[in-house]
């Protein structure tokens, strides 16, 4: 390999990598804030040819080009060209710059004016091989309940990840091994203060519960610790807010986890994207199976003493709401709103109609988050901003959950999992907000 060659592979290769990140960024900013289409399709499809076919085709096919070193001199005289990606360059570490200081205001967060206590233990699970064994077995048959159809059919196309795969061993490997929180459970035990919270639900616990996708990718007896953990909260409301599935079309398993909850005001859910994608009449039919009440676009009330505490549930835009004030209903000053909606995007919506508090899911918290730069992807139309935690907007305060199960590849890098017990109190908003770690 000549001298030339070499340089103009490793010219090549700086600019893919820096195109590459640059559209990571991007990324985070429309492609994955779009719903299901087909111009979405065709990006990822680009961006697979972009970033995984085109760069060996290209290093094959081209030796020496002359444009390497004009945009190495970098003369006014250069191809234009190379002025284009020098201005790609420094775009790109402009999106970069921007990252890393919206990265750094995370480290000093605004102060939540109802959080008066966040405390937070780890409940840890150790994954063995023999774990994955559960889904070889074939599924026991569920008799129909009375007065309910048989189950509906749909395609099983499970696909097991075998604890001994390539991706497994990478991962079972330093420093993967050490990186990945895929089973570094967090319990969070938060106390909010809210003084419109009617007195007769003063006290009332809720657990939240968000985006178990079980299937292969994680191991199934964690979710079992996982359920069992929550079980253990004691919570008057049981909440799930979506992402049952994970593509392996378990869907009866995926629901059946919960059936064993039990709460004095019950177990509520609504459906996550993945679980419209993969035939949500088939999840809606095992909920009401395992008595899971759904949600979907509608309220339920629970009501003590003349006084009102209103549980909505949302699933836009994957069944569109049209009448958000109508939604929310009419609100006194003895009715508290508590929303679940899958997506984080909703609360601007659903804080201007009045609602208090939000409760969200979808983002896994991006679940790759790497230092200073934060995390690589977000499915949000607004970006970083409701990536994990709280937010205020208007007068709604959201929680986004990063979830407990994991999506696309078996790895949470510097974002472990996580199932949250809100404890809401009636009274003036704290002013110091007080942390436990």
């Amino acid at each position: 390999m000549s001298g030339g060659t070499a340089v103009a592979i490793f010219v090549f290769f700086a600019i893919w990598g820096a195109c590459f990140l640059c559209g990571v960024v991007l990324l985070n900013l429309f492609l994955f804030n779009m719903d299901r289409s087909r111009i979405k399709a065709c990006l990822k499809v680009g961006d697979f040819i972009v970033f995984v076919v085109l760069p060996p085709v290209l290093l094959l096919t081209f030796h020496d080009p002359p444009w390497v070193r004009q945009m190495l001199a970098l003369r006014p005289d250069s191809a234009p060209a190379a002025w284009g990606i020098l201005s790609l360059g420094c775009f790109w570490a402009t999106a970069l710059a921007a990252q890393i200081l919206f990265s750094l205001r995370t480290f000093r967060p605004r102060a939540v004016a109802q959080l008066l206590v966040n405390h937070t233990r780890l409940a840890p699970f150790a994954a063995r091989a023999e774990d994955w064994d559960i889904l070889k077995e074939p599924p026991t048959p569920e008799d129909p309940r009375p007065g309910m159809p048989l189950p509906p059919r749909h395609q099983r196309a499970l696909a097991t990840v075998p604890h001994n795969s390539p991706i497994r061993k990478a991962i079972l490997r330093w420093p993967l091994n050490r990186l990945d929180k895929s089973y570094q459970l967090q319990i969070h035990e938060i106390v909010l203060q809210f003084p419109q919270l009617p007195v007769a639900f003063d006290g009332i616990r809720v657990l939240q519960l968000s985006d178990s996708h079980y299937g292969a990718l994680v191991s199934p007896r964690y979710h079992r610790h996982v359920l069992k953990e929550g079980a253990a909260q004691q919570a008057d409301l049981i909440v799930i807010t979506g992402d049952f599935t994970g593509g392996d079309y378990l869907h009866r398993e995926s629901v059946a986890l919960f059936a064993s909850l039990r709460a004095p005001l019950g177990v509520w859910a609504i459906r996550g994207n993945h679980d419209y994608y993969t035939e949500a009449h088939v999840i809606a039919y095992w909920l009401e199976y395992y008595n899971i009440g759904l949600l979907t676009n509608r309220a339920v009330d629970f009501e003590r003493n003349g006084q009102i505490f209103r549980l909505i549930g949302t699933e836009h835009p994957y069944a569109p709401v049209h009448d958000w004030a109508s939604l929310v209903g009419e609100k006194s000053k003895e009715t508290f709103c508590l929303a679940l909606s899958h997506r984080p995007d909703n609360i601007v919506r659903l804080g201007r109609a009045g609602v208090d508090l939000v409760l969200a899911g979808h983002t896994h918290g991006g679940q790759w988050r790497l230092p200073l730069i934060g995390p690589l992807f977000i499915p949000s139309s607004y970006g970083r901003r409701f990536d994990q935690g709280f937010r205020q907007v208007k007068q709604g305060l959201l929680y986004t959950s990063r979830g407990f199960g994991g999506h696309t590849f078996p790895l949470r890098l510097n974002c472990p999992p996580e199932i949250t017990v809100f404890d809401l109190r009636r009274g003036p908003a704290a002013i110091a907000p007080k942390r436990s770690d």
